[in-house]
This record gives structure tokens, sequence and C-alpha cells, in this order.
């Protein structure tokens, strides 16, 4: 896989995982993004950090992180999420190939991003 030459994007999701169909519209349009050579990343902060808990959201039609995460590795796409906000929700587990960052990292990641695509 040849590196991308497009932008860096950051999709920043901020609302956990039953609030809204908003979320998993963004797992989607990220995916999609990396057809146009996008170096993609997903920040979850806030709430967000609920999508790391195994979820079956199949119980209520909604679609789990669970469902998209098993590409994200294969097409280049990173997927981080703010230790501080696990913390407060006393989120324990996540996925391997996911970053806990500290705050400084967090608004850095957004501060480096030429594009930032929030979803609330």
């Amino acid at each position: 896989m040849k590196p991308p030459e497009g932008k860096t994007v950051l999709v920043l999701i901020q609302d956990g995982p039953f609030n809204t169909l908003a979320t998993s519209e963004a797992f989607r349009m990220g995916i999609g993004l990396t057809l146009a050579e996008n170096q993609t990343h997903f920040l979850l902060i806030q709430d967000g950090a609920y999508h790391l808990n195994p979820l079956q959201g199949d119980k209520i039609s909604r679609p789990s992180l669970y469902d998209f995460i098993t590409v994200f590795e294969d097409i280049g796409i990173t997927l981080s999420v703010d230790a501080d906000d696990m913390l407060a929700r006393k989120i324990t587990r996540v996925p391997p190939m996911t970053h806990a960052l500290p705050k400084t990292e967090v608004f850095q990641m957004i501060r480096d991003a030429d594009v930032v695509i929030p979803f609330r």
C-alpha cells in the first residue's frame, strides 16, 4: 500500500453509541475518506469513549464500533481515545489497535490535522 497523498483528516466522535445514528455514519464516512488517499484518524472524546465498550448494538438496531474496527487497520485508519475521558467513564478495556492518548497529545492531534470533522 502506497503512502497517502491526500489530507490528514481527523474525525472527532463526541457522542455515545446509542444517542444518534451520526456516529455510525461518521465511521462509514471515515472509511470512504480513505478512497481519496486521505490519512484518516478517528478520535473518541467525551461520551464518544463509550464506543470502546463491547456493546451489542444489534439488539436495538444500532451498529457497534466493532462492526467497523476490523477493517480500520487494514485500510490505514487509526483509532485513538482521550485517556482522561476513558478514566472519567470507567472504561478499562480497549481494542488492541486503539491508542489511549493524554490530553496534550489529543490537542496536538487536533492541531496537526488538515481537516477536523466533528460528530455530535
